[in-house]
């Protein structure tokens, strides 16, 4: 699966809410310009922004369960959904599975544990 395709289908999985698809790209042409400035691996490149693409796949499903679409909830609610989201693709399970901890955990500033996370934080807080 591309960069192209994931942001496809996050396009759809959005139902055409503009706030979150606006938001998803800035964050992603943020993430990638980063990653792109520290010569990161193809493979991280990759992984740094399709992370950013579906960061916050969980809002939708947080404004309907909570009527809000706070950071701990987003974060609690991720992993099932990247898991179903990824579930047909041809990503490495590892992949999907680092995608899923930085998305579960892209609200919390402390314990960052690589430069794929750290990007993520500062593309989320810069949008």
């Amino acid at each position: 699966m591309t960069v192209a395709e994931v942001v496809r289908k996050m396009v759809e999985y959005s139902k055409g809410d503009l706030h979150d698809i606006n938001h998803f790209m800035k964050v992603y042409a943020y993430a990638k310009t980063i990653a792109e400035g520290e010569n990161l691996s193809p493979e991280q490149q990759k992984l740094v922004e399709v992370t950013a693409v579906v960061h916050d796949i969980a809002c939708p499903l947080c404004r309907v369960k909570y009527g809000n679409a706070n950071g701990k909830h987003q974060e609690e609610e991720s992993a099932a959904l990247i898991e179903e989201f990824f579930v047909d693709s041809d990503l490495p399970k590892e992949f999907v599975d680092r995608v899923s901890y930085i998305v579960s955990h892209h609200h919390t500033i402390t314990g960052i544990d690589g430069i794929d996370y750290q990007i993520m934080i500062e593309a989320d807080y810069l949008v």
